[in-house]
């Protein structure tokens, strides 16, 4: 497949993690009650947290910024872009697991579309640190 392909895909899901991530950790940060998204504080019993105001910023800047920051160097063919891309598509799925074992809760719309998110990204990523050389990738 052309690799033009995979960046295009990469793209477009970082643009989704990122915006959706920067959305949700912005609510979170300004209601740490989670009452806008209808969260319930109790779905944070036997975790570390009190309210939502440390995940929602764990979201905006890890999920969010980072993946906007990947998405940008993406966009520019920066050296390292593969390389962002698969930490971006591990920083998610690290993010999904932990909420899981923290909040012992699987919303499975949710977390099976932005599991498949994080293993494309992983997967594409790969792939295109194989297809491009260092010679290919602008600077």
């Amino acid at each position: 497949m052309n690799v033009n392909f995979f960046r295009i895909i990469v793209i477009v899901l970082l643009y989704i993690n990122g915006i959706t991530a920067i959305g949700g950790g912005l609510i979170l940060i300004i209601e740490p009650k989670g009452s806008i998204l209808q969260l319930s504080v109790n779905l944070l019993n036997g975790s570390p947290f009190q309210n939502y105001l440390i995940p929602g910023i764990i979201l905006f800047f890890f999920n969010g910024m980072l993946s906007l920051l990947t998405l940008f160097y993406t966009v520019k063919k920066k050296t390292f872009y593969p390389y962002m891309i698969i930490m971006q598509g591990m920083v998610l799925f690290t993010w999904l697991s932990t909420q899981i074992i923290l909040l012992k809760y699987f919303f499975a719309s949710l977390h099976i579309t932005y599991f498949s998110i994080s293993l494309i990204l992983i997967t594409f990523g790969i792939i295109l640190l194989k297809k491009y050389s260092i010679k290919e990738i602008k600077i």
